[in-house]
């Protein structure tokens, strides 16, 4: 256009990041000074010569960095957002984590308000994962006369839940008695219940056996809320169920696998959902258990 001067061609160098890692975003105010980040974690600073590695302390996939008023912020996947104040780039409390992990989006953007702060946009996500071994019950025994003072589980090996739910709940699945214990725990021993007399909460006929396995990180139970009872704060949760008449829904055979057992003939629903018995001429379907 008249008037205007040609810009110099543009010069591409190579930059070695010493990093298997792939990066995502640079932000920066020169050739000299500018930021990195990308996958777990990964979060440099190039000052015209070589990268510092800065320690991010998170393993999540970090998006998008900004330098906004005094701060840099890097966002990323599961609303992680951290803020670096420095002055140095290796100390780790100069980093800040103001991260909202429950809001599952990826964030992708940042830019600053007019109050002097900042905003951020992104794309809500699907977490899958991580996989929960099934448990299977060991105690009480299928076909056992009596419930037992004791309730015991197994699971193959593998990610150890954050905490565990056992539960006896009557023929309608109405919850009698509960308990919440710890990832790695794997018997619970049941209170005398014929000792409590009229007081006891089980009031006879068949008593399923329900146990979950929970993951939930942030969910503990030193910290117990009614957040433990939130299935949608749930990453990944895996559950089986017996009684004393009816085998689990699977059944454990050691660390080579689960095999799915035989369900049983009926599992009635929750008492405000009642599952009434589908005719099997109708359906061509036995049951199915409902879980809430």
């Amino acid at each position: 256009a008249p008037g205007l001067t040609p810009s110099a061609p543009l010069q591409w160098t190579t930059l070695q990041t010493q990093t298997w890692r792939t990066v995502w975003h640079l932000h920066g105010s020169s050739d000299s000074d500018f930021f990195a980040v990308g996958d777990r974690g990964l979060w440099l600073h190039w000052d015209g010569t070589t990268f510092t590695s800065m320690p991010s302390g998170t393993l999540r996939s970090l998006r998008v960095v900004r330098t906004i008023g005094a701060e840099v912020h890097a966002l990323g996947s599961q609303g992680t957002w951290l803020r670096w104040k420095g002055p140095s780039l290796t100390d780790p409390t100069a980093i800040s984590d103001v991260s909202q992990p429950l809001l599952r989006v990826d964030l992708g953007a940042v830019v600053p308000t007019f109050d002097g702060g900042a905003a951020a946009a992104g794309q809500a996500g699907v977490i899958l994962g991580p996989y929960l071994e099934l448990p299977w019950i060991e105690l009480p025994v299928y076909g056992a006369k009596a419930l037992g003072k004791v309730v015991k589980w197994g699971a193959n090996p593998g990610v150890v839940p954050t905490f565990n739910i056992v539960r006896l709940a009557d023929s309608g699945y109405t919850t009698r008695w509960e308990m919440f214990v710890r990832g790695g725990v794997t018997q619970v021993d049941l209170p005398d219940f014929e000792a409590l007399g009229e007081a006891n909460p089980l009031p006879g006929g068949p008593t399923y056996v329900r146990v979950w396995r929970v993951y939930a990180p942030g969910q503990e139970i030193d910290d117990f809320s009614a957040k433990n009872l939130n299935t949608s704060a749930w990453v990944s949760w895996s559950y089986n169920v017996t009684n004393l008449t009816e085998p689990p829904l699977f059944q454990g055979v050691g660390t080579a696998g689960m095999t799915p057992g035989a369900l049983p003939g009926q599992i009635p629903g929750t008492p405000s959902t009642p599952q009434p018995k589908t005719p099997k001429d109708q359906s061509g379907l036995p049951p199915q258990p409902f879980e809430p």
